[in-house]
C-alpha cells in the first residue's frame, strides 16, 4: 500500500512539474510568428479506454467529422494502448494505428478538405517523428515535452492548445496510464 501511494504521489509531482515546463515552452512558443492561427495538440494515451472501447477512436473521429479550417492545425499523438480500434478509412499512411511499442504523430484533416472521404476527413501519419520520443512510454514526461517542442517547430501558429487525453486518475493514480506496460 505504501509503495502504490509513492508511486501515485511521485506520478502526481512528475506531472505537476511536466506541466508547468510545457506551459512555459508554450508561453514562448506563442510569440512565433506562423501561417497558423492555432495549433491543437492532442496528447491521446490510449490505455484501455481505447483498447476496451475504442473511446479513444470515437473522440478523434469526432473531429474528423468536424469542419477544420486552413488556419488551424490539429495535431494527435497516439501511444499508450495495445490495440486500436480506428478504421483504416479515417487514415492516410498507414492501415491503423500502432501499437505495441511505437507512438505515432497524425496531422487530422476535416470534413471540408480535399482529402475526406464518406464525410468526414483522415488523420495522416507524419514520418519526421523524433526517435527520442517513438518508442517511449506515454506515461514519461519527457515524451509529451518532446510532442510539444516538436509541435511548435514544425507547426508554429500563433495559440497552441493541449489536450491530454486518458484516463484521469487525478492525484492518487496521475495522468497516462501507458498499456504498454508489462505488469
Amino acid at each position: 500500500m505504501k509503495k502504490r501511494l509513492i508511486f501515485a504521489l511521485c506520478a502526481f509531482i512528475s506531472l505537476f512539474m511536466t506541466v508547468n515546463v510545457c506551459c512555459s515552452g508554450l508561453c514562448e512558443a506563442v510569440g512565433a510568428t506562423g501561417k497558423a492561427t492555432r495549433t491543437i495538440l492532442m496528447y491521446a494515451c490510449g490505455s484501455n479506454l481505447e483498447e476496451s472501447y475504442g473511446m479513444a477512436t470515437w473522440n478523434l473521429c469526432q473531429i474528423l467529422e468536424s469542419e477544420i479550417t486552413d488556419d488551424v492545425n490539429v495535431l494527435v499523438m497516439t501511444g499508450g494502448a495495445k490495440t486500436w480500434k480506428t478504421e483504416p478509412e479515417y487514415l492516410e499512411g498507414a492501415e491503423s494505428v500502432s501499437a505495441n511499442q511505437e507512438n505515432q504523430l497524425w496531422l487530422c484533416s476535416g470534413r471540408n478538405a480535399e482529402n475526406a472521404v464518406n464525410g468526414h476527413g483522415r488523420m495522416t501519419l507524419l514520418t519526421d517523428m523524433p526517435s527520442d520520443i517513438e518508442r517511449t512510454l506515454m506515461s514519461d514526461p519527457q515524451t509529451l515535452l518532446g510532442f510539444i517542442n516538436y509541435a511548435a517547430q514544425k507547426y508554429p501558429a500563433q495559440m497552441y492548445d493541449l489536450i491530454l487525453w486518458d484516463h484521469g486518475g487525478g492525484p492518487a493514480l496521475g495522468f497516462g496510464m501507458d498499456n504498454r506496460v508489462e505488469e
